[in-house]
C-alpha cells in the first residue's frame, strides 16, 4: 500500500518514501535482517532427523527440481514469444531456478505456524525444502562463476567460510566454559558472534555472490550444547519472528509495482509462471512420492509445500549483489543497529 503500486503514485508521498538517500538504508535493513534470519534458520534445524532420512528427502527434492528445470524451459520459451524479451543464458537460469527453488525459511515457518512441524511431514518438507534451495544455490553460484575470475573468489569465500565455522566452535567452546556459573554469555560476547557472522557475508556479498547459504551454513554447523547457542537462540528468536521477518518483508512488498503488470501479455505470463511453478512441485512430488510408496494425499501436502517461494527467488531476479558495494559505506551503521536492537 505504501510502495509505487498505491499511495506512492501520489508525487508528495513518493518523493517522502522513494529518496536517493533512502535506497542504500533499505538495502542495509534487508541484508542485516536476511543474514540473521538464515543463521537462526540453520541453529534451529534438526540435524539428526536429516541424517536419518536423507535418501528421501534427496529424492523428493530431485522429483520436484528435475520437473521445475523442464518447466523452466518451457516457461522461458514463452518469454520469448509473448513478451519478446532477448533471449540470454542468465535470464533463462534465473528462470529455471526460480521455478525450481524451494524457500525453506518459509517452509519452516509455516509448518512452525500450522503446529505440524515436528511431524513427519514437516519436518520432511522442512529438509526437502532444504535440499532444494542449496542445490538451486549451488546451480547459481556454478552459472555465476562462469569465469575463472569468479570461480577463483568463489573458493576463496568457501574457504572464508569454513573458517568461520571452525572459529565459531573455538568461540563457542571458549564461551561455555568461561563462565560455567552463568545462565547466558553476556552481551559482548553475544554481540562478538554476531558481528563476525555479519562481517564474514558482507564480504561475500561485497565480492559479487548471495551470503544466504553461508549465513545458513554458519548456523547449521555452530555447536549445539552449552549456553552459547541457548544465548542465541533466546536473543534472536524473540527479535527475529516478531520484529526482522515483518519489517524484510514490508522492505521487499515497498519495492512491488503491480503497474507492471498492466499489459494482457505480461498478465497471462504471471498466472502462467503461479500455474507452471505449482504444477511442477506437484508433479515432481507425487512421481517421487509413487517411488517411495508415500501415499498420495501426503504428497500433494509436500507438493503444495515445495512450491513455496521466498526472499532467495527475489534476489536471483533482482539481482542484488552487484549493487553491494554501497553496504562498505555503511558498515558502521551496521554495527550499530545490531547494538541497538540485541544488546
Amino acid at each position: 500500500m505504501l510502495g509505487p503500486s498505491l499511495l506512492s503514485r501520489i508525487t508528495k508521498v513518493n518523493q517522502f518514501f522513494i529518496q536517493s538517500s533512502t535506497e542504500d538504508y533499505y538495502k542495509v535493513l534487508q541484508f542485516i535482517f536476511r543474514t540473521i534470519f538464515m543463521f537462526l534458520l540453520g541453529l534451529e534445524m534438526d540435524i539428526p532427523y536429516m541424517r536419518r532420512n536423507l535418501r528421501k528427502a534427496s529424492i523428493i527434492a530431485s522429483g520436484g527440481l528435475i520437473i521445475g528445470v523442464l518447466f523452466g524451459i518451457v516457461a522461458f520459451i514463452s518469454l520469448i514469444i509473448l513478451l519478446r524479451i532477448k533471449a540470454s543464458f542468465d535470464y533463462a537460469s534465473s528462470i529455471i531456478i526460480v521455478l525450481a527453488n524451494s524457500a525453506s525459511p518459509v517452509v519452516f515457518r509455516l509448518a512452525a505456524e500450522l503446529k505440524f512441524l515436528t511431524s513427519d511431514t514437516g519436518r520432511m518438507a522442512v529438509c526437502a525444502s532444504l535440499i532444494s534451495e542449496m542445490s538451486c544455490v549451488l546451480l547459481g553460484s556454478i552459472v555465476h562463476s562462469a569465469s575463472w575470475e569468479y570461480f577463483g573468489k568463489g573458493i576463496l569465500l568457501l574457504l572464508l567460510t569454513i573458517a568461520l565455522i571452525v572459529v565459531n566452535k573455538y568461540l563457542a567452546f571458549w564461551c561455555n566454559q568461561r563462565t560455567r556459573n552463568q545462565k547466558y554469555v553476556t552481551h559482548a560476547e553475544f554481540l562478538v558472534f554476531l558481528s563476525l557472522l555479519v562481517t564474514a557475508a558482507l564480504v561475500i556479498e561485497k565480492y559479487g555472490y548471495i551470503s544466504t547459504a553461508s549465513s545458513f551454513l554458519f548456523g547449521l554447523m555452530f555447536p549445539r550444547e552449552g549456553k552459547t547457542t541457548r544465548s542465541l537462540l533466546h536473543k534472536l528468536s524473540y527479535a527475529t519472528y516478531n520484529f526482522i521477518l515483518p519489517v524484510y518483508f514490508g522492505c521487499i512488498g515497498f519495492q512491488f509495482d503491480v503497474s507492471y503488470m498492466g499489459s494482457f501479455n505480461s498478465f497471462i505470463m504471471v498466472i502462467m509462471m503461479i500455474f507452471m511453478s505449482i504444477a511442477s512441485k506437484i508433479i515432481g512430488t507425487l512421481f517421487a512420492c509413487h517411488y517411495l510408496k508415500i501415499p498420495t494425499d501426503e504428497g500433494i501436502v509436500l507438493g503444495f509445500l515445495l512450491d513455496l517461494k521466498g526472499n532467495a527467488e527475489f534476489h536471483i531476479m533482482r539481482n542484488l549483489p552487484k549493487d553491494t558495494v554501497s553496504f562498505l559505506k555503511t558498515f558502521p551503521g551496521i554495527i550499530s543497529t545490531l547494538v541497538f536492537f540485541f544488546a
